[in-house]
């Protein structure tokens, strides 16, 4: 679908589509010519009527019947019609798995508004319909550079894995069950800790999205928290205290002192009620400070030049 839409124009104003769409909901069906001549006369502004139709045709909101187009989904309010086109796009992106190409530089977590969001700039140029499009529509809020996704649509934005080798495969999906199972853990286990929390809802899982936060789980240090201060890297594992950690993740824990914490999660025990996972605050500074850690480098990066 991304394809199709490079050369599109931006449409400026969603009023404009909602106008339009009122039109032919109220004829039902009309003549694509005659259409665009009646438009043009009803709206004032320069607006790109073919591509406000495109719009209308490739969320199957209305049809082209040979010169004839039809409303397909009629009475809808603006509320209703903003959500079916978001809905239907992204469905279509994810479908042709180009949201992959929209979504290119990832998505990230903020904190302090408890949502994803993608900076303006990481989205290429010839994506710029779209993102105006996303705009208009309510699916992003737009606020200084940054695109923040509405929370009900931000399940289309979660990043796919790939792979080709079934033997990898195998170990992959028993690896990330295993991850999966430890980090949901942890999330219950952090909204126990602070049930009665006036923001418990912002106790999320957000590395099935922002995959390079450097943490899986954002949460709070105390009841008295006002916002989430406490970031967590959930290491998963079933009878050993070993576990692998990424440059990046190394990074931020550097970064972020003693708000940030690794959990040891032995899967064998999750069903305990009496269980805890081990936490280890300030990992940075308490595994390269201290003795009672073995640190061995099992990979290399090699660059040629």
């Amino acid at each position: 679908m991304l394809e199709e839409i490079r050369n599109k124009k931006s449409v400026r104003y969603f009023i404009d589509i909602w106008s339009i769409y009122r039109v032919i909901n109220e004829m039902k069906s009309i003549d694509y010519n005659h259409l665009v001549s009646y438009l043009r006369l009803k709206i004032d502004r320069d607006t790109c009527i073919d591509t406000v139709i495109f719009i209308l045709t490739q969320t199957s909101i209305a049809i082209v019947e040979e010169s004839t187009l039809c409303c397909n989904i009629h009475d809808l309010s603006i509320d209703q019609l903003k959500n079916k086109i978001n809905t239907k796009i992204l469905e279509k992106l994810t479908t042709d798995e180009d949201i992959e190409s929209y979504v290119k530089n990832g998505i990230k977590y903020d904190v302090d508004k408890s949502m994803y969001y993608m900076k303006f700039v990481d989205i290429a140029f010839r994506f710029s319909f779209l993102r105006d499009l996303f705009i208009e529509t309510g699916l992003y809020n737009e606020s200084n550079g940054k695109l923040f996704i509405s929370n009900q649509y931000i399940e289309y934005f979660k990043p796919r894995s790939h792979t080709t080798l079934e033997e990898f495969l195998e170990i992959k999906k028993n690896q990330s069950l295993i991850g999966e199972l430890g980090e949901n853990y942890v999330l219950e286990f952090e909204k126990k800790r602070l049930k009665n929390h006036s923001k418990i809802s912002d106790i999320k899982r957000i590395s099935e999205y922002d995959v390079g936060a450097g943490y899986d789980i954002v949460s709070f240090m105390e009841m008295s928290s006002e916002k989430p201060n406490r970031y967590i890297e959930v290491k998963a594992h079933s009878g050993s205290n070993r576990f692998y950690w990424s440059k990046n993740e190394i990074n931020v824990s550097k970064q972020l002192t003693n708000e940030y914490f690794v959990y040891l999660v032995d899967i064998r025990k999750i069903d305990d009620n009496s269980y805890a996972p081990i936490m280890i605050q300030n990992p940075h500074h308490v595994i390269f400070e201290s003795d009672e850690w073995i640190i061995e480098t099992e990979t290399i990066s090699v660059t040629k030049l």
